[in-house]
């Protein structure tokens, strides 16, 4: 489906921009296999480098021609490199809203879950961009307890949901299982029904496909 058939339905596409992790499609070439945080593994890139913001940087300005007025950045790392990946996210978001001030910065919400929000606001990344909370699951009350969301709404006024219809069980399926994707996008909306009140704007939901 190209972006024009996905607006005719209604729906937006929004670029999803991979910036430190799932890297292997890059960071296995030659070219840039220097740029990996362990030389045996390709998935992940090595923030620490200027390289590697560049790299990304590059992969953003060719996203910013789909003229899309989001972008998400996926990020999970461990807790430990919290600063350091606050400050990598920084300087990436901060480069697309100043190169495309149109565009909102949306982020998987793993690196905020219980952090505390003045770690958050230290790195104006109340501002910089919106958590998306996703979870692909059938049992969202377990999986997305109630003290998670409070803890993000304290750090941040806006958020988005992540629910999916294909390739989110693994990659090695053979079909879809669709009894579970359907009971999780009605699970999606009874949390927002539950939650939504927490935030100035719980702004919606993300449908995602995973290509497998």
């Amino acid at each position: 489906m190209n972006i024009s058939s996905a607006q005719s339905l209604g729906l937006s596409v929004i670029p999803l921009v991979q910036t430190l992790g799932h890297l292997e499609w890059i960071l296995k070439t030659k070219e840039f296999a220097n740029l990996r945080e362990n030389t045996s593994y390709p998935m992940v890139a090595c923030i620490g480098s200027d390289k590697t913001q560049n790299l990304i940087l590059d992969a953003v300005q060719q996203m910013g021609q789909c003229e899309a007025d989001k972008a998400i950045l996926p990020v999970k790392y461990g807790n430990n490199t919290k600063r350091l990946v606050f400050d990598y996210i920084r300087s990436i978001a901060m480069n697309i809203t100043e190169t495309f001030p149109k565009t909102k910065v949306l982020m998987w919400f793993d690196e905020f879950k219980y952090v505390e929000k003045s770690l958050v606001k230290e790195y104006g990344l109340d501002r910089l961009v919106t958590p998306v909370v996703w979870k692909y699951t059938t049992d969202l009350d377990k999986d997305l307890p109630a003290k998670m969301w409070e803890n993000l709404a304290s750090a941040f006024s806006s958020v988005w949901g992540s629910s999916a219809f294909k390739g989110a069980d693994g990659p090695n399926r053979y079909w879809n299982r669709m009894t579970t994707y359907l009971q999780n996008n009605k699970q999606w909306y009874l949390q927002h029904e539950k939650h939504s009140e927490l935030f100035s704007d719980f702004h919606g939901f993300i449908l995602t496909g995973w290509q497998r």
